[in-house]
């Protein structure tokens, strides 16, 4: 891993020149004059608040991630992901574009073409904290992945010497597990491999110099914050851990920058799952650091967490996360829940005990709303043909109702990998910064889009 910038000449994924000047940035020009794309409704009266369609038919686009906000500090522009293809697993030097769509105008505009995309996180696309800047990675020539900082107002781009996975809210560091060991435990997360069928197991020496990177954007050096061994000692009983390839996999810095969210996973190779068939899997856990990596501490154990859980968020008070858990070592029926905890570990709460968990849940601003989606296959939420819901939860009367249904089962249509394959469609429903629209993912024709629900007058 990098820890210096590495002063470089050379060709960034678009083909462009990328030159070094300042204290080792690279300055490289990308972006494309803007084009008009009508808004199209979808479902006109038969939605709850008016729903459109704001990406074009040219092509296949997504969101970030449900955790992740497409919209602007001033709410007018949208970021979204565009990819070359949906209908194969990307490999490296796939090429995807970084696009902004303009909401008053209804333009989109190609900012940056990079290699280091998935299906599941897109670009990976964070706003910085002004409509000025917007953030991704690529891939050098050598295969590093680092952090770019995309101009809007000028196109030109600056790249750093290290990656990001989460950007802190006032754009003054960011954080990433090994980009290059991401996709080892589920694929379409990191940048795409050169081949994806045969991914090198997770190293599984060597856990005390690598882990969870902080780049600090200002002087553009990035440091180890918080490295495996230390993810293993807090777990509850760490010797289990031996002999297994361990990972960080989703991270996030919390709304206040103060805190970061770890999920941790270790797999083991087939001659230790073979004595021990219960270290199969993804033996998965949930942490929390402080900013700087310091003061990490257990939330969910990995037998609590396989129980039945998974996607966990922080809510918009950064002292307390959400997730999907089937918390049956609370005497509880094995049912996933909306849970709440806070990030000290303590005030663990059932968001609701009626309602059945599911999809990638997140918190309104208020703290009155939780938003979620479904799986295609979980028959209870998803129609017939494939149809899932955007689901919009009121916690203070404990009663659901839809915002709509879109089809996401795009591996149907395709006839590619079964759902769960690497370049699966989620709907990954995403609040607005003002708590009145929600952003979110669908295919109803067949390829992947983006679409924006106004729940103006319908939250109340």
């Amino acid at each position: 891993m990098i820890t210096t910038r590495r002063q470089f000449v050379t060709r960034t994924s678009a083909g462009l020149l990328a030159t070094c000047f300042g204290p080792g940035l690279a300055r490289v020009f990308a972006a494309r004059s803007p084009r008009a794309v009508p808004f199209r409704p979808y479902r006109r009266g038969k939605t709850l608040g008016q729903i459109y369609q704001v990406t074009p038919d040219d092509g296949f686009y997504a969101n970030t991630y449900y955790d992740v906000n497409p919209w602007s500090p001033s709410g007018r522009f949208l970021a979204v992901t565009r990819f070359p293809f949906q209908d194969r697993t990307a490999r490296l030097g796939d090429v995807a574009e970084a696009c902004v769509i303009d909401l008053e105008n209804q333009t989109l505009r190609s900012l940056y073409s990079t290699r280091a995309w998935g299906y599941q996180l897109g670009a990976i696309l964070e706003w910085g904290d002004t409509d000025d800047h917007l953030y991704t990675n690529d891939v050098l020539a050598d295969g590093t992945t680092v952090c770019v900082q995309i101009d809007c107002r000028t196109g030109v781009s600056l790249l750093y010497s290290g990656a990001k996975y989460s950007l802190s809210a006032d754009a003054t560091f960011a954080v990433a597990p090994d980009m290059a060991q991401l996709n080892r435990t589920q694929y379409a997360y990191g940048p795409p491999a050169a081949d994806p069928d045969h991914l090198p197991p997770l190293e599984i020496n060597h856990r005390d110099q690598n882990g969870l990177w902080r780049l600090d954007l200002a002087t553009d050096r990035q440091h180890l914050a918080l490295n495996y061994a230390a993810a293993v000692a807090v777990q509850e009983d760490p010797s289990y851990y031996d002999g297994g390839g361990y990972t960080f996999f989703h991270t996030k810095i919390s709304p206040d920058n103060r805190e970061i969210m770890l999920v941790g996973r270790c797999t083991f190779p087939e001659h230790i799952t073979k004595q021990d068939p219960a270290k199969r899997g993804r033996n998965t856990s949930l942490m929390v650091a402080g900013a700087n990596g310091g003061d990490l501490r257990l939330l969910v154990s990995r037998r609590q967490w396989d129980e039945g859980g998974h996607h966990p968020n922080w809510h918009p008070n950064s002292r307390s996360l959400i997730m999907n858990l089937t918390p049956t070592w609370l005497g509880e029926p094995a049912v996933m829940r909306f849970c709440q905890f806070g990030a000290d570990g303590s005030d663990f709460r059932i968001l609701s005990s009626t309602v059945e968990g599911s999809g990638h849940p997140s918190i309104d601003p208020t703290g009155r709303f939780l938003l979620a989606d479904a799986y295609p296959m979980e028959k209870q939420f998803a129609t017939t043909d494939g149809e899932v819901p955007i689901r919009l939860l009121d916690l203070t009367s404990d009663e659901e109702q839809p915002i709509c249904h879109i089809f996401t089962d795009v591996g149907r249509t395709i006839k590619s990998r079964r759902y769960w394959g690497a370049n699966k469609l989620d709907a990954h429903p995403v609040w607005s910064r003002d708590g009145r629209q929600v952003c979110f993912n669908g295919a109803p024709e067949g390829s992947r889009q983006v679409f924006i629900a106004d729940l103006n007058g319908v939250l109340g």
